[in-house]
């Protein structure tokens, strides 16, 4: 079994901080125009509600499924063992960003960094999953492949 949680630090401080400016503005607004504060309080509850879908990434391993999910688990993707073909260690593009995203090559759950996995699928799919254990994720995925 592999179970591996990712987080970065890069993501969770500029959505703090994104989270706190308008609800701060919110709060002191001298114009005391209540518009303006629902406004801001609803950006600030908007940009913590991703905080919170996106804290961390968590990949598990096991020997019927790969399981992915960000933060509290509403955004997640389960691949059941029997429909993977194969695994590889990849280098993702820069340009492809971080969070869910869709690649030239699939669909990608990234936090942080360019190193991924790429499941291949018996559909033809392909779904790359970010990681800073590449070798690892690969190895605990290839073990479980025809079992």
């Amino acid at each position: 079994m592999y179970e591996h949680t990712q987080s970065s630090w890069w993501f969770r401080i500029p959505l703090l901080l994104g989270t706190l400016f308008p609800g701060v503005a919110g709060f002191f607004n001298p114009a005391h125009a209540e518009s303006y504060r629902w406004a801001m309080w609803s950006v600030s509850a908007l940009i913590f509600a991703c905080l919170v879908l996106f804290w961390d990434l968590r990949v598990s391993v096991d020997q019927k499924q790969v399981l992915v999910r960000f933060g509290l688990g509403l955004i997640f993707r389960r691949i059941q063992m029997p429909d993977i073909i194969n695994a590889k260690a990849v280098r993702n593009s820069w340009w492809y960003g971080w969070g869910v995203r869709y690649t030239p090559h699939g669909w990608m759950f990234n936090i942080y960094g360019l190193d991924a996995v790429e499941v291949s699928l018996r559909n033809g799919s392909k779904f790359r999953i970010g990681t800073d254990q590449p070798d690892l994720l690969t190895n605990a995925i290839q073990k479980n492949l025809g079992k």
